[in-house]
């Protein structure tokens, strides 16, 4: 962020508050009284978050008024009953909302929930927690993604958008909070999906509660790459401890490129390293990572490249736990064509051991093609090149 934030808004179902059970309870219960069949929980978690009325038409399967209104009408009776059953702020979150009181920065609510709703749900999760405001679903203004309720609360809040930090689980937040022009953070504990997060403007990703700190002091945004299952982002100092895990590693390295030493990751090479990330994210490196705990499981390093030429030569290591799953072509196919496309390149290379067959089919399935193969060390060495789409 540019400036400093003098303000959060939150989300309040899947961000705050675990109540995945209790809505869809509660909307069953409300469907079969309609005759309507009932929907596995985890549905739930691609058709909540539009307001009342949108979740009664995705239960019921239509658009018929009548029955809308009814459904609307009963989940309002029962789901307060519902919620007292098994609802409770997510971990970390209460700890969270003190951590802002003591900097003294305004925590608000802001949900298409019914607002009725929305204050019985936080007196009874957080009774002891004040908020600086609360707006959930109401006649007089525009559901989520219309910024309407962020203007809102700015003004009761007496702040301006851009130094507000809105928080939430879902496209639909995340569209909120850019269409406001306020920075915005995804939360992974929530009901989407990382790549939802980062595909509809997450600035920021918090695998818990306590990431969210590291947005407050203006800590500038950094871009991510999402797939089905990984995100990519440039690489922190924080990820050298675990880059060294891999680097040492023997029997890994072994099949990577035949010895079983760090090769030219030595002692200067890594403290070169950790002094210039503490200055500013990595430019060539991208730390690969796995949700919703965002445990770095690898990383893929551009290694040096030329614009004059379009071309770049790359690596690409993952820990060996995570060998075997995909992984690592997932992340090629996110990864080439950005860098292709940031750097201006046309193609991108890489050395591979000609007896790792493995390396080579992962290779292959990312479009990767055998370019040469000629002895070095005694051992036989194929350079794979991949080439950026005309």
């Amino acid at each position: 962020m540019t400036q400093r934030v003098r303000a959060v808004i939150f989300d309040l179902d899947g961000t705050l508050a675990d109540t995945l059970r209790d809505i869809a309870g509660c909307a069953n219960e409300c469907a079969a009284l309609l005759g309507a069949a009932p929907i596995p929980a985890e549905r739930f978690r691609c058709i909540i978050g539009d307001g009342l009325a949108v979740l009664a038409e995705r239960v019921l399967g239509t658009t018929d008024r009548a029955r809308i209104d009814a459904f609307c009408a009963a989940f309002a009776e029962r789901l307060p009953a519902w919620q007292l059953r098994s609802t409770r702020l997510y971990p970390g979150v209460r700890e969270l909302l003190s951590a802002l009181a003591a900097r003294g920065i305004q925590a608000a609510v802001l949900t298409n929930k019914p607002h009725a709703l929305a204050e019985f749900l936080l007196a009874h999760v957080a009774p002891d927690i004040r908020f600086a405001a609360v707006a959930g679903q109401a006649a007089d203004r525009p559901r989520k993604p219309d910024p309407a309720g962020v203007f809102a609360i700015c003004e009761r809040l007496g702040v301006q958008p851009a130094a507000v930090l809105y928080v939430g689980d879902s496209a639909v937040d995340m569209e909120t909070g850019r269409r406001a022009g306020a920075a915005t953070a995804g939360v992974l504990w929530g009901f989407r999906s990382a790549r939802e997060l980062v595909e509809t403007g997450a600035q920021y990703l918090a695998a818990r509660p306590a990431d969210l700190l590291s947005c407050l002091d203006g800590v500038p945004p950094l871009r991510h790459l999402a797939t089905e299952r990984l995100v990519l982002r440039p690489a922190l100092a924080g990820d050298i401890a675990t880059f060294q895990e891999f680097w040492s590693d023997a029997e890994a390295n072994r099949i990577d490129h035949g010895t079983s030493d760090a090769g030219a990751w030595h002692f200067r090479s890594v403290e070169r390293l950790k002094r210039l990330l503490r200055k500013r994210p990595s430019r060539t490196i991208w730390t690969v990572l796995l949700p919703p705990a965002l445990d770095i499981i690898g990383y893929v390093r551009l290694r040096r490249h030329s614009v004059l030429t379009g071309r770049g030569t790359m690596a690409l290591r993952l820990g060996r736990a995570w060998w075997n799953h995909g992984y690592a072509t997932e992340a090629l196919r996110a990864w080439c064509p950005h860098i292709a496309a940031q750097r201006r390149l046309k193609v991108l290379d890489l050395s591979v051991l000609a007896a790792n067959a493995p390396a080579m089919r992962v290779y292959a399935k990312a479009d990767f093609i055998l370019a040469d193969t000629r002895p070095r060390g005694g051992r036989d060495w194929c350079t794979l090149e991949w080439h950026a789409p005309r």
